[in-house]
């Protein structure tokens, strides 16, 4: 990975506006996420995630888990609100891309689907999400 030489304002400004490019189109990340529960914990992420893995949703193009297609330890950091801005597109895309899998699913599955995707172009479902604290970061 190369070396980035930017104020942290600048990284503040890449992720809030215009935000990131999913393949959904541009997603601000303006919201703050942290795992701590006395800052409001992640609950939302954490039960999207868990039912990602129990239910072993795979990507109808690369066949990949969320674990597989983002990365463990990425996958760990996004969670915790923390992580490099691409983990945070990879998980967006990965939620677009199968969304049609979580339809009349129960659990956080179902609820996505019905809460944000039904309804909503992908763009819109995601920033959406965001504003419910399913993403977000931590004391950038």
């Amino acid at each position: 990975m190369p070396n980035v030489f930017k104020l942290p304002h600048q990284f503040v400004d890449f992720l809030t506006d215009p935000g990131l490019q999913t393949m959904a189109g541009q997603v601000p990340l303006n919201q703050y996420m942290s795992l701590s529960k006395s800052n409001g914990g992640n609950a939302p992420i954490d039960a999207l995630l868990a039912h990602l893995r129990v239910k072993n949703i795979r990507d109808v193009d690369s066949c990949l888990t969320i674990d597989g297609t983002v990365g463990w330890t990425e996958l760990n950091l996004v969670w915790k609100g923390q992580g490099h801005a691409d983990a945070f597109v990879k998980v967006m895309d990965f939620l677009c891309n199968n969304q049609d899998q979580f339809n009349g699913v129960g659990g956080e599955l179902g609820k996505v689907y019905k809460n944000y995707f039904e309804q909503n172009r992908d763009e819109i479902a995601l920033q959406k999400m965001v504003s419910a604290r399913y993403f977000g970061i931590d004391c950038i």
